[in-house]
């Protein structure tokens, strides 16, 4: 008999799941036998279900050996993040409820189910968003199983919250890949309303940037996938000569952007990517048409690698799996590939081996009674020396991320099958095939990425183009020199005088700026030769025919005035013009 309680909290969308009777986000009554639990083994709620069931048997494992948390016995709490259970949650949730999450969840956890030392959520990233700082403020750490935004690698914000997978964070890896099929540019859409997807793509496109990948489309849909927008995004994609598009968003988002954005023309030329399967929570024959996986047929997507699931322990696991859920046989690729429920396993042993490692420092009493979580930030759990189903060892970043390489796999049109055709290493230094990539492409290799290269010609000084246009440049700077220095010299002269001296050196000096930017021009363009070209060529020519203007003008009222107070005042009027007009292109 333990002599001490801890409750771990397992944080999911139980709304999906019918029968359930809640007292507030509380789960009373969660069932194990999946008979019994009326879900949908492919919907929303099979993927509750089957991540409670799991965490379960992770719990009984730690419960059952006797040097992990001797004395205390581990009990599971279950708590919606999204309400009771409604209508259309099975189909159409998405995690669009972390209002319901960072209020009545919060406060039930925090200041009612006292005995929760630690939470275990398998949630939408938008869920998170707000309640991952809360868990913070509470000091009550957070492992997520399924969060992937990059938001939560931020540790001043969520210092309380670490994952037990990659987040999505892959602009590195994707580069990795782009670099082997020799890919320079790539468009990126994303789903704007979502937090994943929107985070994803502001993360992978900064790190593609940064390693010279071009990005001509980079553009945000609704989760709604509104026609006349994916009719806009195709003349952009169009447009651009792009031929791979990254689709960054939810699993839901992508099967339906990927139908809807599909192109034969572009089909026929180019490669459809993203970071999640293209696979709708409901029948995509149904929801889409009978033409659905021939148009996710050679879709090629990029998530953390998948570990091997053959092993004793994995075997081992399922089986309990098929026994605890009261015989429902469950297909191992859905349940490790599709569901990956080797995160919330090893998020579940993760945190109770922290729980652990603090107990030995301490007192079983102080951890029951979250006396200790002050010392339970991230960084408590990054090197247990544990070895999970996802990785061995179970080691994380300074961002509370799991260091993992990850898999590059391409759809076969085979219903969901897929293959998987190559790999980066966990630091994103390379990328390697696990085999040849035959029928991957037509051909057998990447389409051209359809960059066109505009090469700027730039004469240097030993060809005769750039000897003469530095011949010019010299010669027109010490004839303008010259000619300021005579006006200069006899400005009391009777005939420069009729010149105008003040409007003649103004448009010396716009003449000279015109000779000085073609010095620019005989090295490579470069930041600063681009603005020094811009600006002195538009300033040189607002200056020489502002001014030109302005003083014909001045002559011409000369022949019509016969005053000389009323001449100057003018004159001065369009001097005054003169420099308002200069200045007006730079302004």
């Amino acid at each position: 008999m333990s002599s001490y309680e801890l409750t771990l909290g397992i944080v999911g969308t139980y709304c999906t799941m019918p029968n359930l009777v809640f007292n507030h986000s509380y789960v009373t009554n969660l069932t194990t036998n999946y008979h019994d639990a009326g879900v949908d083994y492919l919907g929303g709620s099979g993927f509750a279900f089957l991540n409670s069931l799991i965490a379960q048997i992770a719990a009984d494992e730690v419960n059952n050996d006797t040097q992990l948390l001797p004395d205390i016995h581990v009990n599971l709490k279950h708590f919606s993040d999204c309400g009771p259970h409604f209508p259309w949650s099975e189909e159409s949730y998405g995690g669009n409820s972390s209002g319901f999450a960072s209020s009545i969840l919060v406060h039930d956890i925090a200041n009612v189910h006292k005995d929760v030392v630690g939470i275990v959520g398998t949630e939408y990233s938008s869920t998170v968003r707000a309640a991952g700082q809360a868990w913070g403020q509470y000091q009550i750490p957070y492992c997520a199983a399924y969060a992937a935004s990059p938001r939560f690698s931020d540790k001043v914000k969520y210092p309380y919250l670490w994952r037990s997978f990659a987040p999505f964070s892959l602009g590195a890896h994707l580069f990795q890949l782009l670099k082997a099929w020799n890919v320079r540019q790539i468009a990126i859409v994303f789903q704007e309303d979502g937090e994943m997807g929107a985070q994803s793509a502001v993360s992978i496109r900064k790190d593609l940037l940064e390693r010279g990948i071009k990005i001509p489309v980079y553009a945000g849909l609704k989760s709604s996938v509104p026609f006349d927008r994916v009719n806009y995004i195709k003349r952009l994609v169009k447009a651009s000569s792009a031929r791979y598009l990254f689709i960054s968003a939810t699993t839901g988002f992508t099967a339906k952007a990927l139908y809807r954005l599909y192109d034969t023309e572009f089909a026929a030329t180019g490669v459809y990517m993203g970071m999640n399967i293209p696979i709708p929570a409901s029948n995509p024959l149904v929801a889409f048409g009978n033409d659905y996986f021939e148009k996710i047929k050679g879709f090629i997507y990029i998530q953390p690698e998948v570990p091997d699931m053959e092993t004793p322990k994995a075997k081992q696991i399922y089986e309990t799996v098929e026994r605890v859920n009261g015989g429902f046989a469950v297909n191992p690729l859905d349940f490790w590939n599709y569901f990956e429920m080797q995160w919330t396993y090893d998020c579940v042993h993760m945190i109770l081996r922290g729980f652990d490692k603090i107990r030995k420092e301490y007192s079983a009493e102080m951890l029951v009674k979250r006396e200790l979580n002050s010392y339970m930030n991230y960084t408590l759990f990054q090197d247990l020396g544990y070895n999970g189903l996802t990785r061995s060892p179970m080691t994380l970043n300074s961002n509370g991320d799991l260091i993992m390489p990850w898999m590059v796999l391409v759809f076969t049109g085979d219903l969901f099958n897929s293959t998987p055709i190559g790999h980066t290493d966990s630091e994103a230094t390379e990328f390697q095939y696990y085999s040849k990539m035959t029928g991957v492409f037509p051909g057998g290799s990447p389409p051209s990425d359809g960059l066109v290269e505009v090469k700027e010609y730039s004469p240097d000084f030993r060809s005769i183009e750039g000897k003469l246009m530095l011949s010019i440049a010299i010669l027109g700077i010490a004839l303008t020199i010259g000619l300021v220095m005579f006006v200069i010299l006899n400005r009391n002269h009777k005939a420069v005088k009729a010149m105008s001296v003040p409007e003649t050196l103004i448009m010396l000096t716009g003449f000279m700026m015109e000779f000085i930017v073609l010095l620019t021009y005989l090295q490579p363009a470069t930041l600063v030769t681009c603005h020094v070209r811009l600006w002195l060529n538009t300033l040189g020519y607002s200056i020489v025919v502002s001014t030109l203007v302005c003083k014909h003008v001045v002559i011409a009222f000369l022949f019509q005035e016969t005053k000389t107070k009323r001449f100057v005042k003018v004159q001065w009027r369009f001097r005054i013009l003169n420099a308002a007009l200069i200045l007006f292109p730079l302004v």
